[in-house]
């Protein structure tokens, strides 16, 4: 039995969803102690600028005493517009881009029917 944990993060790598199919059972490390300045609320995507870093807006009150499946996010912020519209600007002409944004889009779609705003 090949038994996997990681933590959650924010637009995972390639490697994690291998690491999770060649598993027999895969389990979401999330009761950790949340980390500032971590990978699981933010990522970097490249750009023909350089890498660009895309970062969740979390509420940071007295993390050091919130494990991370306690974080809490700030749907207020517009992070979720922000981010779509720059992995939109910067992968639209990528092979197989079209083949997955409607996916993508839709993603960030329900995300953002929980908070405000809207795709743009």
């Amino acid at each position: 039995m090949i038994l996997t944990a990681h933590q959650p993060t924010y637009l995972p790598w390639l490697g994690l969803f291998h690491k999770i199919a060649i598993s027999d059972l895969y389990i979401s490390y999330s009761q950790v102690q949340y980390q500032t300045d971590n990978w699981n609320h933010r990522n970097r995507i490249k750009t023909p600028q350089g890498p660009q870093w895309l970062t969740l807006s979390v509420f940071r009150r007295n993390h050091m005493n919130i494990s991370l499946n306690d974080m809490i996010l700030l749907y207020e912020k517009p992070w979720r517009q922000k981010h779509w519209r720059t992995i939109n600007q910067n992968y639209r002409k990528a092979p197989y881009f079209k083949r997955y944004v409607d996916f993508f889009e839709d993603v960030y779609r329900r995300c953002i029917s929980k908070g405000m705003g809207e795709l743009g």
